[in-house]
């Protein structure tokens, strides 16, 4: 059955990153479906270029060049027929001419409206699935490109437009679904991250965007009886992790994870995809995998609604990264709890993260992390100052604070003479979350709780 495979921006940075993709998408079923991001970095200098044009129109556009400089560079590198070579360099070359004058337009009003701003970062999008379109069609692998903002209906909420999904479900049978049915295609290239309002204005999706055309794109085809094999978003690492990478050495894939623990490892900062944004494909039953663009013996980390495991099973360790404990006292109890309550609108006010938060009689805490060192300086009660502290959180199923993870103090204890350990436990059985007035050894904490426990 065909698959909707979604690449994102690291995915093609590079000739040899695309050439990866083309293999991918010569092995995929026939009917797949491929979604694109713009390349690497090029959404931030359109950003910027879109900034900057409000009082420089010409370094704008010097942005604008390097972009034109790098597209031609690829269509160069990876296609060899001089007929494609011609018509991935008109397409893209229109592209860049309506960027240039939505920047002249910027320049000419002094206003850089919403609907300026998803214009403008359209294009990035628009051309990497352009080169890619010809880079395939020179491989010999028949492409069809289509334009996502024709079935991609949306509101008009610029820069975070939401996705219409009855009209969505209309379009895509007539721009995609029979195209792909009836036509002698191997594969559709789309685009992720932007659509079009019913009012007929190109839109973003916002954070996530691009998965979450892919998860939309996929459940509203299979509406159409357009049956999908599975959803898979390409990365440049082995899935999701077990810890991140650099901070531990031997951390490794996990093979399945439900979309409620990976709701949490998001909100504590892990770099995995936002769950929001894959709840389509996962409501119309279609399997969610997180891949390796450069790792094809990866067979990915499978998403799904339900829990993994039915006994507890410990998945992952996330750093928490700028971590305070703000304190708070009263002689009375209710007092208390409105001050508990108004510190957390102030904290959640600086778009600060909450990690726990805790009333008993006229004692409460609450447990933040807060990167911004202004936000910090106005975040206190009753002339308190938030105390830093340092922590991490165990995400898994059916967690409990049970004695192997306690045993965490002791062996600190005895190794880097730590004095405390605190535990606190999540109302969701998805994680814990262990703070220290000392650094953490994360590599230690996955080895015996992650590694160990799993080899038994």
């Amino acid at each position: 059955m065909p698959k909707i495979l979604k690449f994102g921006g690291t995915s093609v940075a590079t000739a040899f990153a695309i050439k990866q993709i083309i293999s991918i998408i010569k092995s995929s079923p026939k009917g797949t479906v491929a979604i694109f991001s713009a390349f690497a970095k090029v959404t931030d200098l359109i950003s910027e270029a879109a900034e900057i044009a409000l009082t420089n129109l010409v370094k704008s556009q010097e942005l604008v060049y390097r972009i034109e400089m790098r597209s031609f560079g690829l269509i160069e590198e990876m296609i060899s027929n001089p007929d494609y070579i011609r018509e991935a360099e008109a397409l893209v070359t229109i592209h860049l001419n309506e960027l240039n004058e939505l920047l002249e337009s910027i320049n000419f009003l002094k206003e850089c409206h919403g609907s300026a701003i998803d214009s403008a970062l359209a294009k990035g999008e628009l051309i990497s699935s352009a080169v890619i379109h010809f880079a395939l069609l020179d491989s010999g692998i028949k492409s069809y490109l289509a334009d996502s903002r024709n079935f991609m209906i949306t509101d008009s909420n610029y820069c975070q437009a939401n996705p219409q999904f009855n009209l969505i479900t209309e379009k895509i049978k007539t721009e995609l679904v029979e195209p792909m049915t009836f036509g002698d295609y191997h594969v559709a290239v789309s685009q992720g991250f932007i659509g079009r309002s019913t009012n007929l204005k190109t839109t973003t999706l916002g954070r996530g965007g691009s998965d979450f055309s892919a998860s939309i794109i996929g459940a509203c085809m299979a509406k159409n009886g357009y049956e999908i094999d599975s959803i898979d978003i390409y990365t440049d690492v082995d899935g999701v992790m077990s810890a991140d990478p650099k901070l531990v050495s031997n951390a490794r894939s996990i093979d399945r994870l439900s979309v409620n623990e990976i709701l949490e490892m998001s909100y504590f900062g892990a770099k995995v995809l936002h769950p929001k944004t894959i709840l389509p494909a996962l409501e119309a039953q279609i399997p969610v995998n997180v891949m390796n663009t450069m790792n094809s013996e990866f067979l990915g980390t499978n998403i799904i609604n339900n829990n993994v495991d039915s006994k507890s099973a410990i998945h992952s360790v996330i750093n928490l990264k700028d971590l305070y404990i703000f304190r708070i006292s009263s002689d009375d109890a209710k007092t208390c709890m409105n001050e508990i309550n108004s510190l957390s609108l102030r904290i959640m006010a600086t778009n600060s993260t909450i990690i726990y938060s805790s009333v008993i009689a006229y004692n409460g805490i609450i447990i933040a992390m807060v990167p911004d060192n202004t936000n910090l300086l106005v975040l206190h009660s009753n002339g308190k100052t938030p105390e830093p502290i340092f922590g991490c959180v165990l995400t898994g199923e059916n967690l409990r604070i049970d004695s192997e993870i306690m045993s965490i103090s002791k062996m600190f204890e005895l190794g880097f003479h730590i004095p405390k350990v605190d535990y606190y436990q999540s109302p969701t059985d998805n994680s814990i979350i262990i703070t220290s007035d000392v650094s953490l050894d994360l590599q230690r904490i996955h080895d015996e709780l992650i590694i160990r426990s799993t080899a038994q």
